[in-house]
Order: structure tokens, then C-alpha cells, then sequence
């Protein structure tokens, strides 16, 4: 009770902070989690203090971030040059997509091919323990923000299923995964993350 507790007080602090950024939808919808189970193991507590003949814990403070609406700044297309721009261009989505598809089916060696690790050895290891730990991940890309040299967006885990066949809420540092890829002329280098 005392790590759900814990828990809970982290992401209202985070949640109150990141109120305006893209952060703010996993970190409500975690909160919302972790409330719901700290509600529902002071309920299981009281079960047992009652049949002990102990008076019951009082019920969890209800958090006020719970209340909050996320509200995301809208993110601009980038100016058009020339009068024509598609964003995001085509073979930005595409490299994007066969990430993305990669991450979904484990496949390791694809994601390699790329991508580059910021932190080589620690990415690797990170991957290799969600792939054994999760049998499946439905992904999405999100927040792309597109410029002359580069680009930028987010791998989210919008659900992952444990080996046990569980469907699982990933903690907001666990899902979200920062993208950058960095561009020559009309060519998109590998991912960066």
C-alpha cells in the first residue's frame, strides 16, 4: 500500500507539471491506475482487519490531479516550401512504420538494421527483457515533428500482453520511447533512440 501510495503521489506531481504536454494522457491514465489499486487493496486490507476485530484504514485521499483535463499544445505542420509539403513525407512514414511493425512482431534483428542506440548496450538489454517479458505490443507513432534536417517523434506501447496472456499498463517511462532521425538532402537516416 505504502509503493502504491508512493506511486500515486509521483504521477499527481508529474501529472500537475506535464499538464500541457503529450506526457499528460499516459500519466493521467497511470494515476487513474494505481488509485484504483490503491482503493482496492485498502478494501482488501479492511477485509481482514474486520475479521481480526480491528478498525478499518480510512479510504485513500482522492487525488484532485484525477480531475484534470490533459491539454496538449497543438503542434504546427511545418511552413510549406514551395507551396507543396507532405508531413509527414513519405519515406519518413514508411522508415516509421517498419520500425514501428518491428518493435510489434520482437523482431530484433529488423530494429537493428534501423536504428542506432543512443546507449548501446542498455537499449539492447531494455529491448531484450520487454520482448521476454511481453509476448505482444500494439504501438503507435505519435508527436512527429518534421524540419529541414531532421525529425522527431515517439514510439508509444499502447498495450503490451505479459507471457501470462495479460493485458498490461506499462508505466508512462516505459512506453514511450523518443525518436530522432536525422536527414541528408532528401535521404532519412536511421532511427536514433
Amino acid at each position: 500500500m505504502s509503493k502504491l501510495e508512493e506511486l500515486a503521489r509521483g504521477a499527481a506531481k508529474r501529472l500537475q507539471e506535464e499538464r500541457q504536454k503529450s506526457e499528460c494522457p499516459p500519466l493521467k491514465d497511470f494515476l487513474t491506475e494505481t488509485y484504483g489499486k490503491l482503493e482496492d487493496s485498502v478494501r482488501a486490507v479492511n477485509v481482514l482487519r474486520q475479521e481480526l476485530g480491528k478498525e478499518p484504514l480510512p479510504a485513500p485521499t482522492r487525488h484532485s490531479e484525477l480531475d484534470l483535463l490533459c491539454e496538449p499544445k497543438p503542434v504546427p505542420p511545418p511552413p510549406p516550401k514551395d507551396g507543396k509539403v507532405v508531413f509527414p513525407d513519405a519515406q519518413l512514414s514508411s522508415l516509421l512504420k517498419k520500425f514501428k511493425t518491428a518493435y510489434e512482431r520482437h523482431d530484433i534483428n529488423t530494429l537493428r538494421t534501423l536504428s542506432r542506440f543512443k546507449d548501446k548496450e542498455n537499449r539492447e538489454r531494455n529491448i531484450e527483457v520487454m520482448f521476454l517479458n511481453y509476448t505482444s505490443f500494439q504501438t503507435s507513432i505519435q508527436n512527429i515533428r518534421q524540419t529541414d534536417d531532421g525529425a522527431t517523434a515517439e514510439l508509444v506501447l499502447d498495450k503490451a500482453v505479459s507471457t501470462t496472456g495479460e493485458t498490461v499498463s506499462l508505466s508512462p517511462l516505459s512506453r514511450i520511447f523518443k525518436l530522432q532521425i536525422s536527414r541528408q538532402g532528401d535521404a532519412w537516416d536511421k532511427v536514433i533512440w
